[in-house]
């Protein structure tokens, strides 16, 4: 399955995407995210990291629920990998390359440090 497919399919993801290619994050729609909008997110979010991190950030911040807030947090998460992992997809040939052993990833995101663990 595609980041693209993957965020469609998560209602957090989906609006943590719109709050970062629109103007008016409060409003954000939970309607599907359509293929144009996620390579625009791709694009914003690769270009300029820090400030579509920023905008969920925001987004987030607005949440009450602490339940909710902590499942919004989780997605956002997961939404940096998902756009990163598919941008190294297409930059590197060998597929398997991406990962140093199953379920760790060779890079990480934006803003996030090596948590102690040597690659093989």
């Amino acid at each position: 399955m595609t980041a693209y497919e993957q965020i469609k399919n998560s209602i957090e993801m989906t609006a943590l995407a719109r709050a970062v290619i629109t103007d008016n994050p409060i409003e954000v729609s939970l309607m599907d995210l359509k293929e144009e909008e996620y390579k625009q997110l791709a694009g914003m979010y690769l270009q300029k990291p820090y400030e579509a991190i920023r905008a969920m950030n925001s987004f987030v911040k607005r949440i009450k629920n602490k339940d909710m807030k902590a499942r919004y947090v989780a997605s956002a998460v997961d939404l940096e990998c998902l756009v990163e992992t598919e941008a190294l997809k297409s930059i590197v040939k060998d597929k398997e390359e991406t990962n140093v052993m199953p379920g760790i990833k060779k890079f990480l995101s934006n803003g996030y440090t090596e948590m102690g663990m040597e690659p093989k």
